[in-house]
């Protein structure tokens, strides 16, 4: 049967034109000459060279093109007369913004291209691969409406926003190619449910992913990464799990803000702080948070409105909690904090929402009476357990304190003094040192205006002693 190239009729000055397609050898800036009657092609082929003007060309004067097939093409550079906002373009570049809204929905691209920013942005592709070692402008597919499947080839450099808001795309081929993932890269994308993360990926940047639809996220395999930007995965919605790797040291805040879905979190060891928001409103977090044994600091609104956790351990390296952590967790019944030897100062309003009087704080013996004289810790129903076989034999190893106007004397009885750590009611540090090996210490107080010491000592035989003081 002959097939017919004849796609459309369009009626121009009277007469009826046939649109259709065509293959041009064409030489840099001159593909206006090749081509008669340009407004009725709908698929173009082209060999040879290009330059900047021969885009601007196609972009003016074929309003009915569909499909433009450059796999032959080389493009050379340009310099004349301005075009867009350059009269200057680089040898394998498509011309920044030169098919923004584009009626194309086929484009097939030249190898060793790069591609401008927002050069096809809100155009009408419903697919697009990009050749081993394309380099992909900020905003370059951004919009694409139409746009479902992308296929990455190997050393494929994607710019900023470069696919943002493409809510129909489903199918990243080869995603695990790509060694930086950009700031909002893929944010609103509505139909990803599926990304690969590759080994060679380094960083992934703000906003990513913020508004996509993907179920899981596993970077396990990612040895080289060293940072997840704010607000990576902000409002996934579908996110379920997410598994980072152990050596990761840079997380951003609201990484997992507002993931109503998410049920299955492992956080990198490398971390020395838990962001800010890093949980705020993850509704569907059921089981105990393990917080990662390094964290030092949990950041403002870090967990707030987890309303499904119903148990938290803190690790013994914690020192601060933010302004309403952990405010809004409803069904929180039990914080462990068996392994702290000191209070962790905090931020206002840490537990708004939550009726502490029902929640149990499990603390150290030797702690016990440091969190019930500390605001907001007492709220809770504190119940003391012993961590370790020792005999905390406070009654014989006794510590004692005692101030001779700004000069404090710490004694024990029994056993020396191993270490010394002494917090206000807040928990903020005022005097720390180890290795002491004396059944005596002297400190100079008069840098702080602080009137109560809270004392924590660990004897040389490893048990503990504590006294609180006034000045």
């Amino acid at each position: 049967m002959l097939m017919k190239r004849i796609l459309v009729l369009s009626i121009i000055s009277g007469s009826v034109l046939a649109v259709h397609g065509i293959t041009v050898e064409c030489e840099a800036g001159c593909l206006g000459t090749k081509i008669s009657n340009p407004e009725t092609v709908s698929e173009l082929v082209l060999t040879g060279t290009a330059d900047a003007s021969d885009f601007y060309f196609i972009e003016r004067s074929l309003p009915g093109l569909r499909s433009l097939d450059m796999s032959g093409l080389r493009i050379v550079a340009y310099k004349g007369a301005p075009l867009g906002a350059h009269s200057q373009y680089k040898a394998g570049e498509i011309p920044a913004a030169v098919f923004a809204g584009s009626g194309m929905t086929e484009v097939v691209l030249p190898t060793e291209c790069s591609i401008g920013d927002f050069a096809f942005s809100g155009s009408s592709i419903s697919e697009i691969s990009l050749p081993a070692g394309t380099t992909v402008g900020d905003g370059a597919f951004s919009q694409c409406q139409q746009l479902e499947s992308v296929i990455f080839g190997h050393g494929v450099a994607i710019g900023h926003s470069a696919f943002r808001d493409c809510s129909m795309l489903a199918s990243a081929i080869g995603s695990e190619n790509i060694d930086v993932i950009p700031a909002h890269a893929f944010e609103g994308c509505l139909s990803l449910e599926k990304f690969t993360f590759g080994q060679g990926l380094r960083s992934v940047g703000e906003s990513a992913f913020s508004g996509s639809a993907l179920k899981a996220a596993d970077m396990s395999v990612c040895t080289v990464l060293d940072s997840i930007g704010d607000w990576a995965f902000a409002g996934d919605s579908s996110l379920e799990s997410f598994v980072a790797p152990s050596h990761l040291g840079n997380l951003g805040k609201g990484i997992f803000f507002e993931c109503g879905a998410l049920v299955d979190v492992s956080l990198p060891d490398g971390i020395s702080e838990l962001p800010a928001y890093t949980f705020k409103d993850v509704s569907a977090l059921e089981s105990g948070v393990i917080i990662p044994e390094n964290i030092v600091s949990i950041g403002e609104y870090a967990l707030m409105g987890a309303s499904s956790v119903a148990s938290i351990e803190l690790p013994e390296t914690l020192e601060t909690i933010g302004d309403g952590a952990m405010e809004g967790m409803s069904l929180l019944n039990s914080v462990d904090a068996l392994s702290l030897s000191s209070v962790p100062s905090l931020g206002e309003g840490v537990w708004a929402g939550v009726v502490q009087k029902n929640v149990v704080l499990h603390v150290d013996p030797s702690m016990q009476e440091i969190f019930e004289s500390t605001p907001q810790w007492q709220e809770f129903s504190i119940q003391s357990t012993s961590t370790t076989n020792a005999t905390p034999d406070v009654v014989e190893k006794r510590i004692r304190a005692a101030f001779d106007g700004y000069m404090l004397t710490v004694e024990s009885i029994g056993e020396n003094i191993d270490s010394i750590i002494i917090c206000d009611v807040a928990g903020k540090y005022i005097f720390n040192q180890s290795a002491i090996q004396a059944d005596r210490i002297r400190i100079d107080t008069s840098h702080h205006d602080t009137a109560v010491y809270i004392i924590d000592c660990t004897l040389s035989d490893g048990t503990r002693g504590s006294v609180k003081i006034l000045r």
